[in-house]
């Protein structure tokens, strides 16, 4: 199972992220909810997901900023922002922090969802394959 953590300021899409198909049927299984980084980089560190969803405007601690703290921590966690903005600055600070995926919040559904996991969960296993 690809352990998952969710991080929305947002209850409404945790809950619908989290409801919008069978996490484990699709081999995941989510490990945590924060509504911000600095609650995320807490849950991170105790349950240390393979994969991080996260919003990247909250209070606290952004996305942005989390996803730094992240990758120094551990490389090779797989990154979602899922944001409601279209703004090109966010997609290009996704590069540069090496963020995996860039999804709009209103253009996901559960077809969708699942497919991006898919995508996610391959990416994810033959990097894992490439280091055993």
């Amino acid at each position: 199972m690809i352990k998952v953590l969710i991080v929305d300021d947002e209850i409404n899409v945790r809950d619908d992220l989290a409801t919008l198909i069978n996490w484990e049927e699709h081999g995941f299984k989510i490990v945590g909810f924060a509504s911000n980084g600095m609650q995320a980089l807490e849950i991170f560190n105790n349950t240390n997901p393979d994969l991080v969803i996260t919003d990247i405007l909250m209070p606290v601690m952004n996305g942005i900023e989390l996803s730094r703290k992240i990758h120094e921590i551990n490389k090779n966690v797989v990154i979602v922002w899922l944001t409601a903005y279209k703004k090109s600055d966010y997609a290009i600070e996704a590069v540069n922090i090496r963020v995996s995926k860039y999804w709009l919040k209103y253009a996901l559904n559960a077809d969708n969802l699942i497919k991006e996991l898919s995508e996610l969960k391959k990416r994810y296993l033959r990097c894992v394959l490439i280091k055993i």
